[in-house]
């Protein structure tokens, strides 16, 4: 109780927090994932080119997502045998569609439904 009631200066108490290890690690690469003159890129350009690099594997896994399941659905179809005038490629056409149509349907629901 008496500790309690002891007044102290903000100073003793930053120099106590600071005194104490961290909480979280620190992940960044240090001083040696950048170049001499203390730029990470080599060029003026090259956080753009990083950039669309991002944008593109985010685009190719969604794309991968919604066009890799009913390509493989056709291919167990085509390994059973098709109806007559279906091939392989209408199949996956018809099945492509069918999931950009629900995803635009589930990114439109989530849209209007985010005012709530």
């Amino acid at each position: 109780m008496a500790d309690i009631s002891k007044t102290r200066d903000l100073d003793a108490m930053m120099a106590e927090r600071r005194s104490r290890p961290g909480l979280v690690r620190d992940l960044t690469d240090g001083p040696s994932a950048k170049a001499k003159d203390g730029r990470v890129f080599l060029s003026p350009l090259g956080w753009l080119v990083a950039v669309f690099c991002q944008i593109g594997l985010v685009v190719a896994i969604v794309l991968g997502a919604l066009a890799i399941p009913p390509i493989w659905s056709c291919r167990d179809h085509d390994q059973r045998g098709f109806f007559a005038g279906d091939t392989f490629t209408a199949c996956a056409t018809q099945g492509i569609g069918a999931r950009m149509t629900q995803f635009d349907q589930s990114v439109r629901r989530l849209i209007l439904g985010s005012g709530r």
